[in-house]
């Protein structure tokens, strides 16, 4: 893998990352780390990290505020 391509695809999560915490829905209080993961994880699901315009992103919400955010013992 040259050194563009993971410049770009970087790039691209470091974005999907400000996209989600600009969503003011306490993402924004997350490590880093674990918006990278889930980034990772819509990467693969998706093939693409979909950008707040695209037709998926309620999905990606949806699926970024039961993941990261509810808590599992409030079920």
């Amino acid at each position: 893998m040259d050194k563009s391509f993971r410049d770009s695809e970087s790039s691209a999560i470091r974005q999907f990352i400000e996209n989600i915490i600009h969503t003011d829905q306490g993402f924004g209080e997350l490590p880093y780390a674990t918006l990278s993961r889930f980034a990772g994880e819509i990467q693969q699901k998706y093939g693409v990290l979909p950008n707040p315009l695209d037709p998926t992103w309620e999905q990606v919400m949806e699926l970024a505020s039961t993941s990261l955010i509810d808590d599992p013992e409030d079920v």
